[in-house]
Order: structure tokens, then C-alpha cells, then sequence
């Protein structure tokens, strides 16, 4: 197998096991991407130990392919010592990349790891052009790109951004944005954010109440079209599915090797060793309906056991994919020199013995290259043989097979012995605490869906009211006494330049303070002069991701309601940190739409609700584009105030209360008293 030009895109494989690499390896990935045994987004995989990770990073190098160590999860204060070491470990075995989701986390790598290449996981959700500009400013290498991208949004961000980009071309779709789903953590304590998802989304939620998974996506398969990604710009394919068996890797890596080397894919080998109710690519082609929705049926389980085992012959031995030339110097009353230089420069030089005068037939460059090129069962092929043989000359057969050998010898060792990348052992330093006096301990913020909801309140009984962008421009007349800050959305895909508008005409009516729920929005907020608070669209769980995004230009910042009270306690007040602390909390958004399984937008409210196993509905409302799922569950904390007196304010998150409704709220909030018969208090008192 030859190696692929510099302009195609790398193949990268998903490895949850040592079987899996080598299916990677042997089927024609370029790189593969694994975890240590903790910060990764696939705990439940068997992933590696310090040990195993660094053979496997010397296998992979032996035959020209990449690792990159995930390290893709939200970290805590108390995990950091741990997660020190896990950077250690990655340094040590000579990762070439960290893949990243938290932005306390890329702050450590950078101070402690500083030669460590960083590309961004899809967990930051990035889906804007502004996203990666902000991220290649950062000095972070290669950004993984939200799933939900059209190819004409992926364009747009290739010309914007120099930013290496990488995309899922196969595997498990989720119905939720990478990064911004609470559902697992909530509803069951296992955080798709800290790698345990529970993937509560392939269970019955169901429009119509009839135990349909209508929240269940088919399973990605865009290699049919991989020739129009790499149009577009792409410079990683990525696969997923680090809990899926070797088999699975073979069979996806195999097709994308098989589509890039011009030639026709199996797609029914790889439909059939997994998939969920076949495959699709609709949002790469714009498309948002019916068309995306599936889900694990009996014939698509069944329908493995004919494939696995001609699969498992695609990585039985090794494969020769690291291209070699050969010069071989054969000079009379000297020793017979052959040298090896692989594709990457390292060299190894051998010297025979003294060459022999020919008896019967003379030994040609032609012919040695027939001993010289026998290199199966090696990672090498010989791509050229050159050098000089003078007439009249013999070598033995047994000395050219010696000489062979001896350089794959010498060569396999070079490759393997990958250099271990520095650690910095000084300790990096957080911005101060603020002192008492700074903080604004009990103040309330209320994050209102409509002005509506503002009648039976006053301006003084909260320090700010928090608004979605849209509403508050449209409603600013009826504002005028209350402090606004305006809520940004979480995803607005292909509608950066709208938002940019937005907040161009938000400036010009007087609005100043904005909610930041994007790490991309930074850019554009700063350019206009607005005063920024974070949102817990941010995922901030951590002292250094607190300090990261002070550095960045936040004012304040609510901390994510992922984060317990334990875990709250410690993160320090660089500046001040919030909660939310009452509402039904969103679960999830989403670009695909339930509801477009059984009604066009035409005839749709906009508004729906999707029941579960135990008869509970979940609040679905369509905005700017995408869908937000609601927990039935109130979460509600007036009765624990003493409990939060950890942060400097609260936010109450209102969505479908009555003015009347929200006023009450406010007052308990206030007195710290009330009661509610069915709530939940969220993650506060829960580790996940």
C-alpha cells in the first residue's frame, strides 16, 4: 500500500482496544485516535495504560501512523492532579496530538505540555466560522467540527480560517450538539460530558406518545462523498466509534481507503457489521427531516455475523505501507554498501563483505533489487533502487538477504523509539481571588423567554434580567427599566453574519452587557465593545477553565450545572461565578427535528413534547434554527439557600412560567423559603 499525497486527507480510525489499532493499521488508517483509562469521552472502552499506550504509539510510528490521545472530557479541581499525570503519560509515550474539549484542560497543556500539538474536540462545539478563527489564534493545531455541518457551512469555514480541519465521515450520530447534552447527566448521573453517556437518546421519546425512539439517529456514512469534502477543505476524515469491535474498524477504514484510492467502497460489508436502520448524510447535504431518523433494528444486528469473520482477514498480517529507497554500492576490493531511507528521512547503512569476481553470471542493480525489494511481512516496500554495481561482480544471495535485513532491522528500531515530547514540571499560576468586597453574594439574575413574564416584577428585585437576543430587540421598548443582559444562542448554524447584525443593532439601540454560550462569540463581542458574562453553554467546571475565560474578557460566569456543590466550592473566584439554580433545565438542542418525522414546519407550532418510558413529557420548543428539549423536572433550590451561598449570584431560568408564576419564584428566592411537591436538585448533590 502506497503512501497517500500530502494534499489528501488523513484517514483516522477509532481504537477502544489494541485490536482495534492494528485493524487500523493494517486496513490503511493514517492515524488513530484512543484514550488513556480516564478524561475521555469512551470510559466504557478498554482503552490504555501507560504501558500499552506507549508500545501502541511505537507500533503505530513503526508503520507511519498517528496517535492522538483524547482528553476530551470536563475536568473538576479535585482531578487535576490526576489529569497532570495523564498529560505526563501522553508526553511520555510521544502522542502527536491532545484532543481537547475543556478549556481549563487546554490551558494545562499548554503550560505543562508546551510542544504537545492541541486539536479541539467536538465537544466545544465548534460550528462558526469566528469558532475556529478564535481557536487558531490560541495556537490550537486542528479543530473537530460539529457534526451538523452542511458542506456549504463547512466551506465557509475553510476559507475563513487556516485552522486544520477535521469531520465525521462514518459512525454513531447523536441527536443532540456534541458538547451542549445534559440528558444522560441529568436524568441519570452519567455525563456525556465526562464521558459516560448512557445514550438515553436511543430509548422510547416519542412524538406521539406510541413508544417510538423518535429521538434515534441513523448512523453517519459520508464516504460516498469524500471526494466533496475534501473539496470543501477537509483535511481529517474522522470515524467513529471507539466502543465498536475491530471488525467495524476494519471494515470503515477499509471503504474510506478504498473511495480515496478511486475505487468503489462495500457498503453492504460495512451496513451490515454496524449500522441503524441504514446510513445517511443528510446534513452534509442540508437536509434536516424524516430522512436522518433510525434506529437499531433486529436485521441490523443479525446481519453481522456473515461479515465478521472475512473482516478479521483484512488485519491478520502485517501490511508493507512505509515506502523505502534503496542505493546499493558494489565496487571491487570493497565492502558491499546498502543503505535504506524510509519516507520520513531515517536512514540505515549496512556494510557486507567484499564482493566476489563473477564465475558464471554477474550480479545487475536489476537483480539485487529482486532480493533487496523481498521485504513482506516488514512495514517497508521498496519504491526505488539505485546506486552502482561494477561489471563482473558476484554477491551472494544469502549477503543481499543479510543486508536487508539488517536495515529493516535498523530502521524498524529508529521508527520505534518515538521521542517522549517535554513537560514542564512548574506549576502554572491562577489570576487572584477576589476579596469579599468584590463579591455580590444572593443577587439574582432572571433569564426570562418573553417580556411577558417581567409584568408582575420590578427592576429592583433582581440585578439583571437575562433575554434571548431576538426577543429583547424585538421587545426593547417595554425593557427600558430593567438591566438587560442579552442571551446569545448556544448554536446558530451558518447564521454567524445574522448574529453579527444583530448584535450590531443591539449596540446601536444601547444594549452593552451580553451572555456568551459560545467560545466563537468572544471574537465577535469583543470587536463590538460589549461587556460579556459566561453562560453555562461555556461547560465551565474548573478553576483554570474559570480563568481561561476571565483571560479571555468575561466579567462573570455561571459555573456548568454539571458541576456539584463539592466541586463548586473549589473553583476559585477569579471573578464572580454563578449558578443556575431554578427552571427546567434544557437537556438538549438539536439541528434534526422529531417532530419533522410526522408534520412539515408548515404546519408546525413550533412547540411539541416528546414522552418517555414513564409517561413524562419533555417540552420541545424550535428557535433560530434548532430544537431545545426541557426537563419535566423543576429543578428548585430556594429551600437550600445556605447551600449556594458558594456563588456570588443565581440565575433563575424561566421558560413557560406565567408572570405570576415567575414573581412568586422570584419572592421565594429571595426569602429563601418555598416548596415544590415533584422537583429535582439537579446535579448539586450528585458526582458524576
Amino acid at each position: 500500500m502506497g503512501q497517500k499525497t500530502d494534499k489528501q486527507p488523513e484517514i483516522l480510525a477509532p481504537c477502544g482496544s489494541e485490536e482495534s489499532v492494528h485493524a487500523a493499521v493494517c486496513c490503511g488508517a493514517d492515524a488513530v485516535y484512543l484514550g488513556q483509562r480516564a478524561f475521555n469521552a469512551r470510559q466504557n472502552a478498554d482503552n490504555f495504560d501507560a504501558l500499552s499506550l506507549k508500545k501502541i504509539v511505537s507500533y503505530c510510528h513503526l508503520y507511519g501512523v498517528k496517535v492522538y490521545q483524547t482528553l476530551n472530557t470536563l475536568v473538576f479541581d479535585s482531578e487535576i492532579q490526576p489529569l497532570l499525570q495523564c498529560i505526563r503519560t501522553g508526553c511520555q509515550a510521544g502522542v502527536d496530538a491532545f484532543i481537547i474539549q475543556d478549556m481549563g484542560v487546554l490551558s494545562l497543556v499548554r503550560h505543562y505540555a508546551p510542544d504537545m500539538p492541541i486539536h479541539a474536540s467536538t465537544q466545544m462545539t465548534i460550528h462558526t466560522p469566528a469558532g475556529a478563527q478564535l481557536l487558531e489564534k490560541l495556537g490550537v493545531k486542528r479543530v473537530v467540527l460539529a457534526r451538523e455541518l452542511s458542506l456549504k457551512e463547512i466551506e465557509e469555514i475553510r476559507s475563513s480560517a487556516g485552522i486544520e480541519l477535521e469531520v465525521f465521515v462514518h459512525g454513531a450520530l447523536c441527536v443532540c450538539v456534541s458538547g451542549q447534552c445534559y440528558m444522560s447527566g441529568m436524568l441519570g448521573g452519567r455525563s456525556g460530558n465526562r464521558g459516560c453517556c448512557a445514550q438515553p437518546c436511543r430509548l422510547p421519546f416519542s412524538v406521539r406518545g406510541d413508544g417510538s425512539p423518535d429521538l434515534s439517529l441513523k448512523d453517519l456514512s459520508a464516504i460516498g462523498i469524500l471526494d466533496r469534502l475534501a473539496a470543501a477543505g477537509v483535511d481529517s476524515f474522522k470515524i467513529e466509534g471507539r466502543m465498536k469491535r475491530p471488525e467495524y474498524v476494519a471494515a470503515s477504514v477499509t471503504a474510506c481507503a478504498q473511495k480515496l484510492r478511486g475505487k468503489s467502497p462495500d457498503m453492504d460489508t460495512l451496513r451490515a457489521v454496524f449500522s441503524r436502520s441504514g446510513f445517511t448524510n443528510a446534513y452534509l447535504l442540508d437536509q434536516r427531516g424524516a430522512e436522518l431518523f433510525g434506529s437499531r433494528r433486529k436485521e441490523d444486528v443479525t446481519a453481522a455475523a456473515e461479515v465478521l469473520k472475512p473482516l478479521r482477514q483484512l488485519y491478520h498480517k502485517p501490511v508493507q505501507r512505509v515506502a523505502c529507497r534503496g542505493t546499493l554500492t558494489v565496487k571491487a576490493g570493497k565492502p558491499v554498501i546498502y543503505c535504506m531511507t524510509d519516507a520520513d528521512g531515517n536512514n540505515a547503512t549496512v556494510c557486507g563483505s567484499l564482493p566476489e569476481p563473477a564465475q558464471q553470471i554477474a550480479l545487475t542493480l536489476e537483480k539485487a533489487g529482486g532480493y533487496l525489494s523481498k521485504l513482506g511481512g516488514t512495514p517497508f516496500y521498496l519504491s526505488l533502487l539505485d546506486g552502482s554495481v561494477e561489471n563482473g561482480l558476484m554477491v551472494p544471495a544469502s549477503e543481499l538477504n543479510a543486508l536487508r535485513r539488517e536495515c529493516v532491522g535498523q530502521l524498524s528500531a529508529l521508527r520505534e523509539a518515538v521521542p517522549e515530547k517535554r513537560f514542564e514540571a512548574s506549576d502554572i499560576k491562577l489570576p487572584r481571588t477576589l476579596l469579599p468586597s468584590e463579591n455580590r453574594k444572593g443577587s439574582l439574575r432572571l433569564r426570562v423567554s418573553s417580556v411577558k413574564q417581567l409584568e408582575k416584577l420590578r427592576p429592583q428585585d433582581c440585578e439583571a434580567v437575562i433575554m434571548p437576543l431576538q426577543e429583547a430587540l424585538a421587545q426593547k421598548e417595554q425593557l427600558a427599566d430593567f438591566p438587560l443582559i442579552l442571551e446569545l444562542p448556544r448554536v446558530y448554524f451558518g447564521k454567524e453574519a445574522l448574529l453579527r447584525q444583530k448584535l450590531q443593532a443591539a449596540k446601536k439601540d444601547g444594549y452593552h452587557h451580553v451572555l456568551v454560550q459560545n467560545p466563537a462569540q468572544i471574537l465577535l463581542c469583543k470587536e463590538l465593545g460589549f461587556t460579556m458574562s459566561g453562560g453555562f453553554g461555556l461547560n465551565i467546571t474548573n478553576s483554570y477553565a474559570a480563568a481561561f475565560y476571565l483571560n479571555a474578557g468575561l466579567a462573570d460566569t455561571v459555573v456548568s450545572f454539571e458541576t456539584n456543590l463539592e466541586e463548586a466550592r473549589r473553583v476559585m473566584h477569579c471573578m464572580p461565578l454563578g449558578a443556575v439554580v431554578y427552571g427546567h433545565l434544557p437537556l438538549m438542542i438539536t439541528r434534526s427535528c422529531p417532530l419533522r418525522k410526522y408534520q412539515s414546519c408548515e404546519t408546525c407550532g413550533k412547540e411539541g413534547t416528546l414522552t418517555d418510558r414513564q409517561g413524562k413529557r419533555f417540552l420541545m420548543r424550535c428557535h433560530d434554527g434548532v430544537r431545545e428539549i426541557y426537563n419535566p423536572d423543576l429543578l428548585y433550590l430556594a429551600d437550600r439557600m445556605k447551600d449556594l451561598s458558594c456563588f456570588d449570584y443565581l440565575m433563575l431560568y424561566f421558560t413557560a412560567e406565567t408572570p405570576e408564576e415567575a414573581a412568586k419564584v422570584v419572592q421565594e428566592y429571595r426569602q429563601g423559603t418555598g416548596k415544590r411537591d415533584r422537583l429535582t436538585r439537579g446535579l448539586y448533590y450528585r458526582r458524576i
